[in-house]
């Protein structure tokens, strides 16, 4: 795994994903340049649980540029942890000196500038051009979120330890991380692909952002989950197409399945001339997945990186370098349930979503039947369709709130909380 993983400097979303590649600049060119490692508090996880929290860690000291950057989950010996042990779904790390230039529009300037995270793809950003970094004003204050899922029925500790490759000494020229999201801005920036197009159907959803600054984006990425087909990025108002990012699918997820596989890689691109936008235009984003199989809580985010400066507005997209690896389609496999529903079959329109139990755990109901779920207990949890006629998902709610739903389309539902899978399971029966 390790020598797969190599330094970068990325940022992505705080419910979402990415991981590192290949950052590489001449020595002469750099200044002097320090490797710094730390290493976070320590992170519980219980048994098949999911577990999403967030800690302040620790930055450099003093003023430099980040012009790489990996990250990766340690044990109590300080051995990596494997993916089929604990899953990191995403590390988010952020700078709380400074303000994302999209959201903090949307948010009141209260979101803190993300400049780096990893996830389950393989890699996730490309190389930025010889010369640029990620400026960092010491003594720095970050921040990190995190959602990790723990693969064995034990509880596990882990910490996260990140290396920084740090530019002192040296003026760089600096980049601005700039996310694109297609649920823009939100706390939770999921949606569900309902799946009920027939064999090679897909379902697109859109966005426009305005680009809050000129400049030249000189390395991008996209994230999707399972099912995703391809995330493409345009500028409307000049009528081009700017970068298309499609996943590759390798991983052989542990069992039991905790959740839908995602890609292993998404085409990431670098670019030494960048691709012009000026303040205004129109960026308009594209998530398509397949809509054969249900797909819930699925993403649609690019995180790109701007150079600031004038621009002639509408010049050409010059010649891209792409890391693309083996992109193709997402495999088509119904997601089974994590383990197999206990107890009896009731006839009820209602159920108990509890710490850590969905009561009951097998209905059958008539066509039509407007199904609640009463959320009780100490922790939040969600109802996620896994695998049936139509995907839905309802947020993750606290103790107090209600979710429904009418089936107005017959056939098996398998549903779980996604953070708690196995133990959270239920199968609704619709005649």
């Amino acid at each position: 795994m390790r020598a797969r993983r190599v330094a970068v400097l990325a940022g992505v979303l705080a419910s979402a994903v990415a991981v590192g590649v290949v950052f590489v600049l001449p020595a002469g060119a750099q200044g002097r340049v320090r490797t710094l490692t730390f290493t976070s508090a320590a992170i519980t996880i219980p048994g098949y649980f999911s577990i999403v929290n967030r800690m302040a860690v620790a930055g450099p000291v003093v003023d430099g540029y980040v012009v790489g950057m990996d990250a990766w989950l340690i044990d109590s010996t300080g051995q990596e942890v494997s993916y089929r042990q604990v899953m990191i779904h995403h590390l988010v790390f952020f700078n709380l000196a400074r303000r994302d230039k999209v959201c903090s529009q949307a948010r009141g300037g209260l979101q803190p500038e993300r400049f780096y995270a990893r996830g389950e793809e393989g890699f996730i950003l490309s190389s930025f051009p010889a010369g640029y970094g990620y400026p960092v004003a010491g003594p720095s204050s970050w921040g990190l979120v995190y959602m990790l899922m723990n693969h064995r029925a034990q509880e596990q500790t882990v910490r996260v330890r990140y290396v920084v490759r740090y530019v002192t000494g040296k003026r760089l020229k600096p980049v601005t991380p700039l996310w694109l999201d297609i649920r823009q801005c939100a706390r939770d920036p999921v949606w569900d692909v309902p799946g009920t197009g027939g064999k090679g159907s897909t379902n697109s959803r859109s966005v426009d952002i305005p680009a809050p600054l000129s400049g030249r984006l000189v390395a991008g990425t996209g994230h999707l989950h399972g099912g995703g087909i391809d995330l493409r990025l345009s500028n409307t108002s000049c009528h081009q197409t700017l970068f298309v990012s499609r996943p590759t699918w390798a991983h052989q997820e542990p069992r039991p399945l905790l959740h839908e596989g995602g890609p292993s890689h998404m085409t990431t691109f670098t670019s030494s001339l960048g691709i012009p936008i000026t303040a205004g235009d129109d960026l308009h984003l594209t998530a398509t997945y397949d809509n054969s199989l249900p797909h819930t809580r699925v993403m649609g985010i690019m995180v790109v990186y701007l150079v600031p400066g004038k621009t002639p507005h509408c010049a050409p997209v010059p010649p891209l370098q792409l890391i693309a690896d083996k992109p193709g389609p997402p495999p088509l496999v119904p997601m089974p349930l994590p383990r197999a529903p206990r107890g009896p079959i009731d006839h009820l329109q209602s159920a108990t979503v509890q710490d850590f139990r969905i009561t009951p755990e097998q209905t059958t109901i008539p066509r039509g039947t407007l199904f609640t779920w009463h959320f009780q207990g100490a922790v939040a949890h969600n109802i996620t369709v896994v695998n049936g006629p139509i995907g839905f998902s309802s947020p993750s709610l606290p103790a107090g709130n209600t979710f429904s739903h009418r089936f107005t389309r017959p056939g098996t539902y398998k549903i779980v909380c996604s953070l708690h899978p196995v133990a959270m399971v239920q199968q609704i029966t619709v005649r």
